[in-house]
């Protein structure tokens, strides 16, 4: 007997298909996937731009310093 046969189908509803289903779309978009209007860059601060690039590099360093520290640790 399969695994699936072990657990039953009725347990696990999301590992039935139907592959006639209809496809219904989320009712409103969501705003996260919406594209800001980048028309007008007039107002956009290039020193902020480069200050939030600081933030994120210095991010990215200390979290790869952590985790360089705990492949020690576990090793």
């Amino acid at each position: 007997m399969s695994w699936a046969g072990k657990l039953g189908f009725n347990q696990w509803p999301a590992l039935e298909f139907d592959p006639y289903a209809k496809f219904v779309p989320d009712s409103k978009p969501n705003s996260d996937t919406e594209l800001p209007d980048y028309e007008d860059l007039s107002d956009v601060d290039l020193n902020e731009i480069r200050e939030q690039n600081w933030v994120n590099e210095e991010l990215v360093r200390n979290t790869f310093e952590i985790v360089q520290r705990i492949c020690r640790d576990v090793d």
